[in-house]
């Protein structure tokens, strides 16, 4: 028959010292799995709004401005995002989120011009009048 004193108790292999010595090394490795998280996230988020920058250079002239709107940022409460909304000479709409960098300010709903982008990516607009 086994004695009481024989059983080792849960207290005793989790006891403090183990709890204090492995504290710090717990705690960074998940603030460093919360930040991979972000970054990833964050990365796709900016690739599925301004694109990867991959695709093919394209550029369609005779283009309409149709309309201009800006939107929060989801990642950011002090950020928006701006969005151009073009027509092309058959009809196609193609709406692109244009940065602040990229002239989204001297673009006028009811210009026309020639647009140039790559898939989604805004790469500029050069108006006509």
């Amino acid at each position: 028959m086994l004695l009481d004193s024989q059983y080792v108790s849960l207290n005793d292999i989790l006891n403090e010292d183990f709890f204090h010595k492995s504290l710090p090394v717990i705690a960074i490795l998940i603030i460093a799995i919360m930040a991979l998280c972000w970054f990833l996230v964050a990365k796709k988020v900016n690739k599925d709004i301004y694109g990867d920058g991959r695709s093919v250079r394209e550029r369609a002239h005779d283009v309409l401005v149709v309309q201009k709107r800006s939107v929060p940022h989801p990642m950011s409460k002090s950020a928006v995002i701006n969005y151009v909304l073009f027509e092309t000479n058959d009809g196609k709409r193609i709406e692109f989120a244009v940065k602040e960098s990229d002239n989204f300010g001297m673009i006028a709903v009811g210009d026309i011009g020639t647009l140039e982008y790559a898939g989604k990516m805004f790469l500029g607009f050069y108006r006509k009048r």
